[in-house]
């Protein structure tokens, strides 16, 4: 987790801001309110650095259907400002983090990782590519180095689902799961260069173009105005 050092002792940390009165994320006054899961609070603080009050209040809105964790997708639209925490806080927050463990929930993109299992419509609804689609345009890239946390197959599907929707790394992060904005940025770069290194040659530029393919969109044009032949090829370049 990402701490700023303060003076005098203090650490400040990103904090939810929270009343009785009304939803810590959309602000809304309703009332029915529900205090904030005890599992969602350690989520924020150990996965994205946030601080959620004990006595936040939320609508059911924002909860899964047994009201017991907030959504993911929510916690991009929590509001929240810098605090300044003593620093024997921050460390027992720390070390609460340290010993706790929790459960793994699968995320959109983890299908990706088995594409033996991988399901059609999942893939469509990701990719906009069909299973056999996703498995040709992952054959090209070769140059990808797996390691952990990085599978191939599942970067893509990051990638696409990001460029198909236009989110903001921030959101990705958070729909992935245990992953910074800093991450989901560098797997984004990675991928730009592995496809340009691996795919776009295939079928953009010369290299793969044989003389015949330019010959036959050489226009009448110049063969006339030139007195060419057939076999003569052309180039125009305007500088």
């Amino acid at each position: 987790m990402q701490e700023e050092i303060s003076r005098r002792g203090f650490t400040i940390l990103d904090t939810a801001g929270s009343n009785h009165l009304s939803c810590f994320i959309c602000g809304r006054r309703r009332e029915k309110l529900y205090v904030a899961p005890s599992k969602s609070i350690a989520f924020a603080y150990k996965y994205l650095g946030l601080v959620i009050k004990t006595h936040a209040r939320l609508c059911s809105r924002h909860l899964i259907n047994d009201n017991s964790e907030i959504r993911e997708s929510e916690f991009i639209n929590i509001h929240s400002t810098r605090r300044y925490f003593p620093h024997e806080t921050v460390r027992m927050f720390d070390l609460f983090c340290k010993f706790l463990n929790l459960e793994e929930t699968p995320t959109i993109f983890e299908p990706f990782k088995n594409l033996n299992t991988l399901n059609e419509f999942h893939c469509k609804q990701i990719t906009s590519w069909t299973v056999s689609e996703f498995i040709r345009f992952s054959s090209y890239l070769t140059s990808w180095k797996k390691s952990d946390g990085r599978d191939k197959d599942e970067i893509i599907a990051l990638y696409r689902y990001y460029m198909k929707k236009g989110l903001t790394q921030a959101t990705v992060a958070i729909l992935r799961g245990n992953t910074s904005q800093r991450e989901i940025s560098r797997y984004l770069e990675q991928m730009r260069h592995c496809i340009n290194q691996d795919f776009v040659p295939y079928f953009i530029g010369i290299v793969n173009r044989n003389r015949e393919f330019f010959l036959s969109h050489q226009t009448p044009t110049c063969k006339i105005i030139f007195k060419l032949s057939d076999e003569i090829l052309v180039l125009l370049a305007d500088g």
